[in-house]
């Protein structure tokens, strides 16, 4: 027989030979075991045992499962847990069904190594480093100072699978000194990094979701200028500021899309704006939404303003319609504390700020009827209701003239005579100014 030969056997794999191989395969015909085989994703019961003294014993629960070691390579790591004291669970049965629905997820193979990762080097070595970068300037600024003030000194040292709803509502029961807007953006920087947990199968579900979160509450009073508040104010604020608080009033935009604003987006012919970019902390970039890029419309008064400021700078279509004496973007917290508040308070009107600006005109653009969705365009919200809770406000003649109605509405039913009676003093009412008029 020759010696690259060998007989074979039912149920016999032949020994190694020689020949051409490739990816543990023989190439010339030669029969070969693999020398790396898969290994199947192993099915285990786990063993259960009591331990404690007589009286104060319990079920323990104890199984392999894929770890992290120190060095960062995966493990087997021997986990154990009590199931139950013995009163509660009285059979060896019973006990091994609470094992079983606990080692359902590493059976099916769900469970990976990292649910053991702990949450702080989950947050700063994962999280942190990999897909916060991803967000806007101002979303990674708080999701960042979040994180490392709140929330990874509390979930820190614990492993991402243990940290369940009912620990993370806990937590955020415990932040009863800071403001309802605040807990919930912290829930939502949470959230945020669960979610990526998720989707890379760390954990299988968001344990942030469905938690109570306290009601949205305002600490401070919103408020709107009123027209004349808004002339008093105009007549004390020096240039630049003064074109900004016009370009606002009568736009909408946000501070940070006035201080990126370019000649080149101003339509001259159309008078139309073109908003497309956002100036945060000395960074330019496109807005967080589709609803942020919008063309505004400029009414007679902001085109004159506009023409009049561009006479003063005829700068190219490049150049920033706003910026200081080197060509840089304008701080928006310098023209607040500078020019923005100074006249605020030399004009009696009390400290404000460009939220208020703002909220003024979209506050009169429900005034003089505006439907709810040129509201939501002028201010680049792609919720009309996050539009109208937060920057729409009533004015006081609107709402003394809604009771009035609701009034009239009462009277008559009470009184159905009341209708030709109101109509009676109305006429006599016209005909009285009809003749002092004349």
């Amino acid at each position: 027989m020759d010696d690259k030969q060998a007989p074979t056997f039912a149920g016999v794999v032949p020994a190694r030979l020689g020949g051409v191989y490739q990816q543990g395969i023989c190439m010339t015909g030669l029969t070969e075991r693999r020398p790396q085989v898969a290994r199947r994703k192993s099915y285990q019961k786990g063993t259960i045992f009591k331990r404690g003294m007589k009286g104060n014993m319990v079920w323990v629960g104890r199984w392999w499962e894929n770890g992290i070691a120190e060095n960062g390579t995966h493990c087997r790591v021997r986990r154990s847990k009590v199931l139950g004291t013995v009163t509660e669970i009285r059979t060896r049965r019973q006990a091994q069904l609470h094992l079983d629905r606990h080692l359902n997820a590493n059976n099916l193979g769900r469970k990976r190594a990292e649910a053991r990762m702990k949450f702080r080097e989950f947050a700063e070595d994962r999280w942190i480093r990999d897909v916060l970068p991803t967000f806007k300037l101002s979303t990674r600024s708080q999701y960042s100072y979040f994180m490392r003030k709140y929330l990874v000194s509390y979930f820190g040292d614990q492993s991402l699978e243990d940290i369940r709803p009912e620990e993370v509502q806990r937590f955020f029961a415990q932040c009863k000194g800071l403001a309802p807007k605040t807990i919930r953006s912290m829930a939502t920087a949470l959230s945020s990094s669960f979610r990526t947990a998720v989707n890379w199968g760390f954990v299988e579900v968001n344990p942030v979701r469905g938690i109570s979160l306290p009601p949205r509450r305002t600490i401070r009073p919103r408020r709107a200028l009123t027209p004349k508040e808004a002339q008093e104010l105009l007549a004390h604020l020096p240039e630049p500021c003064r074109t900004m608080v016009v370009l606002i009033l009568l736009t909408g935009m946000r501070i940070g899309e006035v201080l990126a604003m370019r000649w080149g987006k101003i339509d001259w012919n159309a008078r139309t704006i073109l908003v497309d970019e956002g100036l945060y902390e000395g960074e330019v970039s496109t807005p967080k939404t589709e609803s942020g890029v919008r063309s505004l419309p400029m009414s007679r008064v902001l085109f004159g303003e506009l023409q009049r400021w561009h006479g003063k700078r005829p700068d190219g279509p490049g150049e920033l319609v706003f910026r200081t004496a080197v060509g840089t973007h304008c701080c928006r917290r310098n023209l607040m504390h500078r020019q923005l508040k100074p006249a605020a308070e030399s004009a009696g009107i009390g400290a404000i700020g460009w939220h208020v600006l703002r909220r003024t005109h979209s506050t009169w653009l429900k005034d003089v009827g505006a439907a709810p969705g040129v509201i939501q365009h002028q201010l680049g919200h792609s919720d009309p209701r996050l539009a109208f809770e937060l920057y729409v406000l009533s004015v006081p003649g609107e709402r003394r003239r809604a009771v009035e109605r609701v009034s009239t509405q009462l009277q008559r039913l009470l009184d159905p005579n009341s209708t030709h009676r109101t109509a009676t003093r109305k006429r006599r009412e016209s005909s009285g100014v009809s003749v002092s008029m004349g």
